[in-house]
């Protein structure tokens, strides 16, 4: 995107990742990896061409240790079991395997501001994951901000009628966190037009 940002009309200094789930994932492991040679010399250019400006992440999978946890639903362990296998290629992966896979055990300074939110009855994803991850920016001096909506199933997305597939999917609660997201947006990235002379608004 930094190579095509003319072309595209890309402001380059304001590529913001956003996530849900698995997503939410996948986007806080580049926020805590972008620095590591295992991306940037893959591409042979330096780290900061990888820098995200900042993260949106929904009700993702921070800490993989709280998903090993005895799961008493035999559906909810082996649907556990068989994302164990899908993503280590092992039933019980290692404590290494989880450390690594862990975004929240990786935080530093060099992680990008990160806008969180999650729903405490999630049924899939322990709302845990998101209080640590937030816990582990707060640690690291990076900032962020976080939103904990008290009730509300997994994947909502925008919990609302343009991305539910049914009324289970709709919860007028959560739909605010769009709202959030977006004012936390503009207060890291808009634009601010300087005061203007007084004799302007006369």
């Amino acid at each position: 995107m930094r190579e095509h940002a003319k072309k595209w009309l890309v402001d380059a200094e304001k590529i913001i990742l956003c996530g849900f789930s698995a997503g939410a994932h996948n986007c806080a492991m580049y926020a805590v990896y972008w620095r590591t040679p295992t991306i940037h010399e893959f591409f042979g250019k330096e780290p900061e061409a990888f820098k995200p400006a900042a993260a949106i992440l929904a009700y993702g999978l921070y800490d993989y240790h709280l998903m090993m946890r005895e799961r008493a639903d035999p559906l909810a362990r082996a649907i556990s079991e068989a994302a164990n296998i899908a993503f280590f290629g092992a039933k019980s992966p290692t404590k290494e395997m989880l450390d690594a896979a862990s975004p929240a055990l990786h935080v530093s300074r060099h992680t990008p501001p990160i806008f969180l939110w999650a729903t405490a009855t999630d049924e899939l994803v322990p709302v845990e994951n998101t209080t640590r991850m937030a816990h582990a920016l707060a640690q690291a001096g990076a900032p962020f901000e976080v939103h904990i909506f008290e009730e509300g199933r997994h994947g909502l997305s925008l919990a609302n009628q343009a991305s539910a597939e049914s009324l289970l999917e709709m919860n007028p609660d959560v739909e605010p966190w769009i709202d959030l997201a977006e004012a936390w947006l503009k207060k890291r990235f808009a634009l601010t037009l300087p005061p203007q002379p007084a004799w302007l608004g006369a």
